[in-house]
């Protein structure tokens, strides 16, 4: 497992992890050492399962590049794209054990032009993630699931993902000074 421990700014203290494989014991030791507010997946290909969900005191995120419920899984931009619809975009949610069946904190829909190929759509989700995770982080921060809606219901990482798709757990937990 690679961890890069980004050290205490703004108040929080942020460990991004990219480990080889989920749901081990050393992942969820490694974890549950940190004592995290927060628990993020970002394009991580794997499910977390319980140990890992609830390590978190304030719940295990994930940032989908789709428009929850649409396209829950693998390759969300390809199939918006292959089944000729119109927009796509990022949603924020919590992750439960079931894949992208959270709740939903925000999401935000971008335009697939009839002349976009996968990389620009994917280019657009990944601002789109950025700018949803800017806008819904502060309110996150005070109460847990505040104003969030179902999955089942509902309507940073540039530079990582340019240079070749890294995937990456990040834990935040509040700052002792």
């Amino acid at each position: 497992m690679v961890r890069e421990r980004g050290g205490h700014r703004g108040g929080l203290w942020l460990t991004v992890m990219t480990p080889v494989a989920a749901n081990t014991p050393e992942l969820e030791r490694a974890v549950a050492q940190l004592q995290p507010d927060f628990l993020f997946s970002f394009y991580y290909r794997s499910l977390l399962g319980a140990p890992l969900l609830t390590a978190a005191r304030r719940g295990a995120l994930n940032m989908h590049g789709s428009l929850l419920p649409k396209y829950r899984g693998r390759a969300p931009v390809n199939w918006a794209i292959v089944r000729g619809e119109r927009e796509t975009g990022a949603t924020l949610h919590y992750m439960v054990e079931r894949a992208d069946a959270g709740d939903i904190v925000d999401q935000l829909a971008v335009p697939i032009l009839a002349d976009d190929d996968a990389r620009e759509v994917f280019n657009k989700v990944t601002v789109a993630a950025e700018t949803v995770l800017a806008r819904s982080l502060p309110a996150s921060w005070p109460a847990a699931h505040r104003g969030v809606r179902s999955a089942s219901s509902g309507p940073a990482l540039r530079a990582a993902q340019a240079r070749g798709r890294t995937h990456r757990l990040a834990a935040i937990r509040a700052g002792d000074s």
